[in-house]
């Protein structure tokens, strides 16, 4: 699960095999005047509604943080300040790409264990992005940073999908 602040819009994405699509979608239709657009559930700006909207936004963001384990004050305020632009949900389908073998890639990639917790992951995570880091290589060899850059990137992209793939 997912959410994003844009210009016009509150956008939330949920995987449709996700054990949270009830929570969210049930929260947003207590808003009363949502509509189903383009396989997206859309909740309109409605003055009366402020304080409910927060209370939604708020319900769903500490969803999110309970699961990834990871809180961001500065996004939260952010988040209730755009509590009066529209909403949107929408209902991903799983991505197919992601196979067992791919996940086992990921976890060896960043030392880890399919037991390993959320916060155990990211401190191996974090411990790794400091050494390939590309700003550390101390010599600058463009050979050598590009490869620190080739790792940083695979490395970043396995936590995210391990972190998203536990998360939902």
């Amino acid at each position: 699960m997912k959410i994003r602040l844009k210009d016009a819009c509150v956008v939330i994405e949920v995987f449709e095999d996700s054990r949270y699509i009830d929570f969210v979608s049930n929260n947003l239709k207590k808003l009363y005047d949502y509509v189903w657009h383009n396989d997206k559930l859309v909740v309109p700006y409605d003055k009366n509604q402020k304080f409910k909207r927060e209370l939604v936004l708020r319900n769903i963001y500490y969803l999110c943080v309970n699961r990834v384990q990871y809180e961001n004050p500065k996004f939260l305020e952010n988040l209730m300040k755009s509590s009066f632009k529209q909403i949107e949900l929408i209902i991903k389908p799983r991505n197919i790409n992601y196979r067992k073998e791919e996940f086992r890639k990921y976890y060896i990639l960043l030392n880890s264990n399919k037991s390993d917790s959320l916060t155990t992951i990211k401190k191996k995570y974090l411990k790794l992005v400091k050494i390939y880091h590309p700003d550390r290589v101390a010599m600058r060899d463009k050979k050598l940073i590009k490869q620190y850059t080739y790792k940083f990137q695979q490395i970043q992209e396995a936590y995210e999908v391990i972190k998203y793939k536990k998360a939902s």
